[in-house]
């Protein structure tokens, strides 16, 4: 067990130590959120690491490998290219955002569970940097169902890793209960969405309202970064893929798309709509084909 994997050991079970009772206060929550996350964060730099150490690094070059992770292999110091760098390497590490956008290519759990890997992160960066009190996503309902997928997440990793995080066990059929509530779930609004459908596929009306909320679909969520369309599950109509985007820099100074989280689906055509982190990783909303809206019906 790596350096990381060890410090997420750690961390995990302090916030395991937190949910241990059926019922915890708020400043609980708080704190098995905050830990929760770093912990999880913590985890995927320890699947890096294995992988290579450098990759941990907000610096990969070579002078500064060296000077940060393997200095004792260092044996004439000014014939290196950039001797200044290996007196003052750059020893931090890469933040949460670039740890996932790494480990996702390394882990299918971090793969599959990207919305809700996601929405943890943005609780914690909450918790750690803004008013508590501003955000609906520190709200009691909305952190339980955070701390509903710990057990979980994590012995999804104890057992993709063969690593052991937390003291509890989770029940193999717990987990598949789990999965099996959230695709019932799905079902239901599905048939539900589909009977919405097949009672207006004929109204005209109905259908021009539905193409202009679709051709207007980004005015109506302002805290998105972009949105596109797909296939709706239900009518098989255009649905409204509402994503958020990470931007990195190139070795050129231009900025490009380095990862995206899909932050809700809604279909206007039949009322079809995801916006819980489980359904939408559940669903692979993230995989599905999209294409960008041109307007008068046609994409690209």
């Amino acid at each position: 067990m790596n350096k990381y994997f060890k410090n997420s050991e750690k961390l995990l079970r302090i916030a395991e130590s937190k949910i241990k009772n059926e019922i915890i206060s708020y400043e609980e929550m708080i704190s098995a959120t905050l830990f929760f996350g770093i912990g999880i964060e913590s985890l995927m730099k320890g699947i890096i690491y294995d992988v290579n150490p450098v990759y941990v690094y907000e610096v990969a070059s070579f002078s500064n490998a060296m000077a940060v992770v393997y200095k004792e292999k260092i044996k004439v110091n000014n014939i290196v290219k950039n001797h200044e760098q290996i007196k003052k390497p750059n020893e931090n590490v890469i933040n949460f955002s670039k740890a996932f956008s790494r480990a996702e290519h390394l882990s299918k759990t971090t793969h599959e569970h990207k919305k809700a890997i996601y929405r943890l992160k943005d609780a914690r960066d909450i918790i750690a940097h803004c008013p508590i009190d501003d955000f609906d996503l520190l709200k009691e309902d909305r952190l339980k169902n955070i701390l509903n997928q710990f057990h979980i997440l994590v012995s999804l990793y104890e057992k993709e890793l063969n690593l052991k995080f937390i003291e509890s066990e989770v029940d193999e059929s717990e987990a598949t209960s789990h999965l099996l509530n959230i695709q019932t779930k799905i079902q239901e609004r599905i048939a539900e969405s589909k009977q919405i459908w097949n009672s207006k596929k004929d109204d005209a009306n109905h259908i021009q309202g539905a193409n202009i909320q679709t051709m207007t679909m980004d005015a109506t969520h302002p805290d998105t970064d972009n949105s596109y369309l797909i296939e709706c599950p239900a009518c098989s109509k255009e649905a409204v893929l509402f994503v958020n985007e990470d931007y990195a820099m190139d070795e050129h100074g231009n900025y490009f798309v380095e990862n995206f989280y899909v932050q809700n689906l809604s279909c206007f055509f039949c009322n079809f709509r995801v916006i819980e982190a489980e359904e939408i990783d559940y669903m692979k909303l993230h995989e599905k084909e999209r294409v960008i809206y041109q307007g008068s019906g046609q994409t690209q």
